[in-house]
């Protein structure tokens, strides 16, 4: 099955991944892919758009309650402007154009009215040109937008009118070197528009006839260099059209290598020298335009790593040259050239050839260059140079199906170790099978049936490592064993998994307790433990897997804690482990290339060691997990390696580290693990995280996060991450994988959050995304709010100086006023009891003056009774006598008196009386003085010389003067008055 590394087909089959919406996308039919200028990647699917980082999707649809989402879920293309604007099509609702500083959709109108910018709803294609024109194809007719948006033009389809477009359905657009915008419509010729004329043209670019519309639906366009393109379409196959010449040539399926494996074809992607074509039903065609052949890669029930469809609809190429492919509901399919430089050799249970379906132990090439496998139960596998498979196993000569090792031994016999079953020989030239197991007394100089290494040396000695009984030498010739001389210092040291015999004929064992060191030339064995000679403790670096020699003579050892180099001369270990590079231990396996590096194998990475910097590039290979030893460089450089699902074979030449420097972006910031977008409620951010540059957020808004990713689609899982939050962390935090940054409680102030990212090989970008922010302060902690309180603080202080002094000055006022009320209060204590004295005299006065007034009275009836008795001279002498009795009673003097005593006594009384009344007599002044002291009519009648009706008359006129109602006492109001 053909493959490509940069643009060379290999003999091996293609691998791809997957992604499908297990992994996030919305809907596995992919109809359009586009890389945005950030470097991102965007698939159009029937359920919205989705954008993907290498880790996670973040998914657009069309939302009914938000005018500012994707106008329609059925996306048909996409395309991004030289604002970096990305304008998305759907198939039944239009045009969409996504802003990345904002996040927001704008969606455009569709119709034939001027005003409208799109000629029609359902949209076929999108592509801007070189002068930053966008034009938009669709189900009926064109549309030309300017740079600035601010004009447009569309071209509708008219019979027998040249001077337009020539077809309906605009179904893809492109721009040729010279500037012609060439359009593929249903038309069975395209249309070229040129823009120095501003007119169309019509080119003919196939010899079929497709005269039916349904030959030339979804006609896709390519231009392969600047003088040929390559037109494609359903039924219409692959046509190329010499751009100078105007010549053409269509290939037609059915040509066998020289035709397409069907007519559909839905897309063409260049791939360095290669053509990639989408077809819709049989996968991938790969066309070699030079050679003009085509081949084929499809999908394969048997095979997870082929393609998911072969229902192709699009193909894409991202700037590190992986191949992004759509399908129809098979998802995304993702061809790493990467990933392809390690092809898998396995069970294929359709070919009797291919190795059997279990696990490769072992592999050996010969001196005829044949490739023997050894595998877990599958017996033994000859891969002969002529192309024949031959298989062994217990039915047909081997003494077990499980084969651990094989070498050859000097007579050219082959050796074969087997798990429990010792030693098996095996004459090529005869076919004859020869077993040596240790039995009661029986070849016991072999210490144990388990034979893990074999390495015959360059003095025709077979030594063999065995699994718990340490070393054995075998004699090909007396077909039998002995022992070495030699003392274990550890049991550990019986486990013997590889042999090598150094420049100097020295041979080392590698061991579970260490190294076994056979210094020929003094005949000498040395145990040589490595923790001793790197003072550590971790007997993780006894398990030794495997020892190969450099050109220097260092010897570099494969351990369970990483690659240990030894330097007889100085006796001096260097261990290179996690912290050196290798991403997995413990190491398996050693062998060098011709290159001058290390292969250092893993479980499931196989690592490149530069021995004169040492400088490590790892791969992973996800599609199988190796066994220890079970790795072989071939006389033609080629490296193979066994494990769990076969034998993984590469090319070291082929080898190449991912040298491109991954953009790094910030992807989210969360408050409280809520993501904050634009437009949200309650936001911190007013622009997509992207392309935000200042982030403020309050105090209490105490639990961030910031979600990080680097752009390296190549192994994304081995991306490694740093952050520093600058003004908080002393350094940068190395966090592996992690793409999590978690910030809690963080002090008022100002920081920037850094974030820089390696792709899978250790490139670093250190530049790295970032962003400042800022954590406001309790309003209680602001600086105004400081100088509000010291100007609150001093005035405060001021104030209660203010009121410290105004208190004592109170304190002083209060006491000289309680000096002065106390005086006040004796004073009027003695006014009061003046008062009362002078009340109680003038109360005896007037009781005096009324007694008086009432005996004058009688004295004045008995007067005026006797007068009618006696003569007439005497009555004369009678009423002289009365006259002067009424004079008496009518005493002006005393009222004089009375008033001023009455107004001392009665709160000035009368004089406000006066003035409240100023209509009131002196008479009726005086009656009110009396109704004050509490008298009666009849004794007021007495005291005034009237009678008690005048009294009550003089009451209703008083009444009457001070507007007194009648319901109300004349007598209360003279007491309150």
């Amino acid at each position: 099955m053909p493959g490509t590394v940069q643009g060379q087909i290999s003999n091996s089959r293609i691998k791809f991944e997957q992604l499908s919406v297990r992994d996030g996308l919305p809907d596995n039919t992919i109809s359009c892919i586009l890389q945005d200028q950030k470097g991102f990647m965007w698939f159009g699917t029937y359920k919205g758009v989705a954008r993907f980082d290498g880790y996670d999707f973040e998914i657009f649809q069309y939302d009914e309650s938000n005018p500012n989402s994707l106008q329609g879920n059925l996306v048909s293309a996409m395309e991004q402007d030289h604002l970096g604007r990305i304008w998305i099509g759907s198939s039944s609702n239009g045009l969409s154009i996504y802003t990345p500083e904002t996040g927001m959709f704008t969606r455009l109108s569709d119709g034939v009215a001027d005003s409208l910018v799109i000629a029609h709803y359902s949209i076929r294609s999108i592509f801007e040109d070189s002068r930053q024109y966008m034009w938009v194809g669709t189900e009926d007719g064109l549309s030309v937008v300017s740079p600035d948006g601010k004009w447009h033009q569309k071209y509708y389809f008219r019979e027998g009118d040249e001077q337009t477009v020539n077809g309906r359905v605009i179904y893809d657009i492109a721009e040729s070197k010279d500037g012609r915008i060439w359009l593929a419509t249903e038309n069975n010729q395209l249309s070229v528009y040129d823009p120095r004329t501003s007119t169309f043209d019509q080119v003919t670019y196939t010899d079929l006839s497709l005269a039916d519309k349904d030959d030339n639906v979804l006609k896709n366009l390519h231009f392969h260099n600047d003088t040929t393109l390559f037109v494609a379409s359903i039924n219409g196959g692959l046509s190329r059209l010499n751009l100078k010449t105007l010549t053409y040539k269509t290939y037609r399926s059915g040509s066998g290598i020289n035709g397409p494996s069907t007519m559909q074809i839905r897309d063409i992607l260049s791939v360095d020298t290669l053509l990639w074509l989408a077809t819709d039903g049989s996968g991938i065609d790969l066309f070699n335009p030079g050679t003009e052949v085509f081949s084929n890669a499809n999908k394969s029930t048997q095979d997870l790593t082929s393609l998911s469809s072969n229902a192709i609809w699009t193909l894409s190429r991202d700037l590190q040259g992986i191949i992004w492919i759509g399908t129809y509901d098979g998802g995304v399919n993702k061809y790493d050239p990467q990933h392809n430089m390690f092809q898998l050799i396995e069970n294929n249970p359709c070919d009797d050839t291919s190795i059997p379906n279990q696990p490769v132990l072992s592999l050996y090439e010969d001196n005829q260059e044949q490739l023997w496998i050894g595998t877990d139960w599958g017996g033994l596998v000859l891969k002969a140079r002529a192309g024949q498979t031959l298989r062994f196993d217990h039915s047909n000569g081997l003494s077990t199906d499980v084969v651990k090792t094989i070498s050859t031994d000097r007579l050219g016999n082959l050796l074969i170790g087997t798990y429990n079953q010792g030693l098996t020989r095996y004459r090529p030239e005869t076919g004859h099978f020869e077993h040596f197991k240790r039995e009661k007394e029986h070849y016991a100089a072999l210490p144990s049936n388990n034979i893990w290494s074999i390495f015959t040396d360059s003095r025709g000695l077979t030594w063999l490592g065995t699994l718990g009984g340490g070393i054995s030498i075998f004699d090909p010739v007396k077909r039998d064993f002995h022992l070495p001389d030699l003392s274990y210092l550890n049991g550990g040291q019986f486990h013997v998994y590889h042999i090598m015999e150094d420049s100097q004929s020295n041979l080392w064992f590698s061991t579970d307790g260490g190294l076994l060191y056979y210094q020929r030339r003094l005949d000498e064995w040395t145990s040589i433990i490595p923790s001793d000679k790197l003072a550590s403790s971790n007997h993780l670096l006894n398990q030794t897997k495997g020892t190969i020699e450099d050109k220097f003579r260092n010897i570099w050892i494969a351990s369970a804690s990483g690659l240990i180099r030894y330097i007889p001369e100085k006796n001096e270990f260097i261990l290179f482990g996690r912290e050196a590079g290798f991403p997995e231990l413990p190491l398996l396996g050693l062998q060098t290339d011709d290159f001058g590096n290390l292969l250092v194998v893993s479980k499931t990475h196989l690592s490149q060691f530069d021995l004169s910097t040492h400088a490590i590039i790892s791969y992973e290979i996800p599609d199988n997990l190796f066994n220890h030893n079970a790795l072989l460089k071939s006389s033609n450089g080629q490296v193979y390696v066994g494990g769990t699902q076969g034998i993984t074979s590469f090319d070291p030449a082929l080898l190449r580290k991912n040298t491109y420097i991954p953009p790094v972006y910030i992807t989210d910031f969360q408050v409280f693990n809520q993501s904050q977008k634009p437009l949200i409620k309650g936001t911190v951010i007013d622009s997509t995280i992207e392309n935000t540059t200042l982030i403020e957020i309050a105090h209490e808004q105490s639990v961030i996060n910031f979600e990080y990713t680097a752009l390296n689609y190549i192994a994304s899982s081995r991306n490694e991450f740093a952050y520093w939050l600058e003004g908080f962390d002393d350094d940068w935090q190395y966090v592996g994988g992690r793409r999590l940054a978690t910030y809690t409680n963080l002090d008022p102030g100002k920081y920037t959050f850094h974030v820089k990212a390696s792709n899978n090989h250790g490139v670093w970008n250190d530049t790295g995304a970032s962003v400042r922010l800022i954590v406001h302060p309790p309003f209680w902690k602001t600086r105004w709010f400081q100088v509000v309180l010291i100007v609150v603080g001093s005035g405060l202080i001021y104030w209660i100086q203010r009121v410290r002094i105004t208190q004592l000055r109170k304190a002083y006022e209060f006491e000289r006023l309680s000096s002065e009320q106390e005086m006040i209060r004796i004073r009027n204590q003695n006014l009061s009891q003046e008062l009362e004295s002078t009340k109680s005299e003038m109360n005896a006065v007037t009781m005096s003056y009324l007694h008086k007034n009432q005996k004058l009275q009688q004295i004045r009836e008995k007067a005026r009774a006797t007068a009618s008795r006696i003569s007439a001279q005497d009555v004369g002498l009678v009423n002289k006598l009365v006259k002067e009795i009424d004079q008496q009673l009518q005493d002006e003097d005393y009222w004089d008196q009375f008033e001023h005593q009455f107004n001392k006594s009665h709160d000035n009384f009368l004089t406000r009386f006066k003035n409240a009344y100023p209509d009131l007599s002196k008479r009726e002044l005086r009656m009110c003085a009396y109704l004050r002291m509490g008298l009666d009519n009849h004794e007021i009648s007495i005291l005034m010389n009237v009678t008690v009706r005048t009294v009550e008359q003089s009451r209703y006129r008083i009444r009457k003067k001070v507007n007194l109602e009648k319901r109300q006492s004349f007598t209360k109001m003279v007491l309150r008055f």
